[in-house]
This record gives structure tokens, sequence and C-alpha cells, in this order.
């Protein structure tokens, strides 16, 4: 099939370096074959390493609105929340794409630890306290147990909630 062709060509491309022919053939697929969840977040991949977040970005809410895997849609979500706080100055969408996450799994400790410093960063203290709380209530230890108590240290101390809870805190 035209498909079938196109991606072999877009693979051989790929390796031999030339990443802008083989983006060309991949969206010649898409193209083709709009349903091809496979190749849109491959050509999200290739955005990525190319420093392209706009393009990135629209690829991966391509491939949100036809993803159905639970697990997949997990990942989408946080690599568009990642997209958004880090590369495209949108904390109000990435902290969207963080819910939206939590949503497949709750207990998902990046996304949780995302939203809650972009909590912190727009000062929604309550929801940040609350997401600290699941954070810290989850089983983890050394560096990651340390950099949560002094995630829930900040928002005692800059959400004005007790001084003395900021302090124990950050002495745990």
């Amino acid at each position: 099939t035209q498909v079938a062709l196109l991606l072999e060509l877009a693979r051989r491309e790929k390796l031999a370096g030339a990443i802008d022919k083989a983006r060309l053939l991949l969206r010649r697929v898409v193209d083709l074959d709009p349903g091809n969840r496979g190749v849109i977040r491959e050509l999200a991949d290739l955005a990525v390493g190319d420093e392209r977040w706009e393009d990135a970005r629209d690829m991966l809410l391509r491939a949100s609105e036809q993803e159905a895997d639970p697990r997949t849609l997990q990942d989408v979500y946080g690599r568009l929340g990642a997209l958004y706080a880090d590369h495209l100055d949108d904390p109000s969408a990435a902290m969207k794409a963080f819910e939206k996450v939590l949503s497949y799994e709750s207990t998902d400790e990046t996304a949780l630890g995302r939203l809650v410093d972009l909590q912190v960063a727009a000062g929604s203290w309550k929801k940040a306290y609350i997401n600290c709380t699941t954070l810290l209530n989850l089983p983890s230890e050394g560096e990651k147990k340390c950099r949560n108590w002094l995630r829930m240290a900040r928002i005692h101390s800059g959400g004005r909630f007790d001084a003395q809870r900021a302090e124990r805190a950050f002495k745990e």
C-alpha cells in the first residue's frame, strides 16, 4: 500500500539523518491515514527533538483526541503538561494536562509533583496543599521524600497556613 511505502521511505530517511524529509513523508501518511496514532506520536517525537514546541503540542493534542488506551493517554497528557510548563509558558494549560494525567492514575508522582509546583507558583495554595498531601502519602524515600516535604513547607509558608507546621515540614 501507499502508506506502507511512505512509512518505509520515512524510516530510511530517518536512518540517513534526513529528518525533514522523514517528517514530510510521515505527514503524508497522516494525510492518507488520519487515524494513524503511531505516526502522529512519532511526528510529536520528531518535533520535540527539533525543539518545535508548537508542532509537538499540535501532534500530541491530535493524539489525545484519537487515542483510547488510558496508559497511552496518561503519557500523552504528561508530555503535554511538560511542554506547556517548560517550553510554551502556559501554566494554566500545563495544570489542566497534569490534572488529566491524574484522572487516569491518581498516584502519578511526576504529575502530582509538577502540578503542585505549578499551583504554588500560581498561588493556588489550597489545591497545592491537597495535592502535596496526596504526594506525601505515597511511598517515597531519599531525595524524593525531601523534595516533597520542602514543597509542603513552601505551601505552609507561602499559603500562610501554619508557621509551626511549615517549620515541622521543613525539619522532616
